[in-house]
């Protein structure tokens, strides 16, 4: 995506997208609403995103939801929340950045982030959804929170892919989904007989039929910061 339209696009980010045709499949617990947090692990603010569990303490997320980059920000995470209750809570900061993508003429690529679970989230309770998907995918189905009604769970969305750049190996997809404020973050999957698979993460919003934009994950990269955490500290 270049030129005037791309930056057009990218411009548009957004803490939310929203729904069209409803799958049979239920959201996986793993889908969780984002939100900052004050000391005492309160919700500040009415700003929300969505964001996936990829490891028991690990949550992927678009990048602009976590905008404090040292870690210092607290912010937290309630997996399959839906009005009467939640799967699991915990709180958690921003993990050192995933490496960056080339920019070339699309920085949207590069919106995603790590949140570190202070206390990891047993796969017992809630399984993390690490497994990639192929691309790409003619639809998907994806999850997002609503601003408008925060302590809901989301129904799931069937969205058609419209777009993809580069057309080999992608990094951004767009889709045919209307967006709404509160969802950014929140998670394109594939379902098939083995489960849940990553296709996206939505970042942004557009003009149909480019109506979402999504950024997809480096393998590679998402491997190097899974074994980061896994990785003790050096003795001082």
């Amino acid at each position: 995506m270049t030129g005037r339209k791309g930056r057009a696009l990218a411009a548009a980010l957004l803490v939310g997208l929203g729904a069209t045709a409803a799958p049979a499949q239920e959201m996986p617990a793993a889908v969780g609403r984002v939100a900052p947090v004050d000391a005492a692990g309160s919700r500040v603010g009415n700003a929300i995103c969505t964001g996936i569990l990829i490891a028991p303490d690990l949550v992927l997320t678009a990048g602009h939801c976590l905008p404090r980059r040292d870690g210092t920000a607290a912010y937290g995470f309630e997996a399959g929340l839906d009005g009467q209750s939640r799967r699991a809570r915990a709180l958690g900061r921003r993990f050192p950045p995933l490496p960056a993508r080339p920019d070339g003429s699309f920085r949207l690529a590069n919106d995603l982030a790590l949140l570190r679970l202070d206390t990891p989230i047993a796969p017992a309770r809630v399984a993390p959804v690490s497994r990639l998907a192929a691309l790409p995918p003619r639809a998907a189905t994806f999850f997002g929170y609503d601003r408008a009604s925060p302590d809901l769970r989301p129904k799931a969305s069937t969205c058609a892919l419209t777009g993809r750049w580069p057309a080999v190996a992608p990094s951004v997809l767009a889709f045919d989904c209307p967006v709404v404020s509160g969802n950014s973050g929140g998670p394109v999957l594939l379902h098939d007989a083995t489960g849940w698979s990553l296709v996206a993460i939505m970042v942004a919003r557009g003009k149909a039929p480019l109506a979402s934009l999504a950024v997809v994950p480096d393998a590679a990269a998402l491997t190097a910061a899974l074994t980061a955490a896994r990785t003790p500290p050096p003795p001082k």
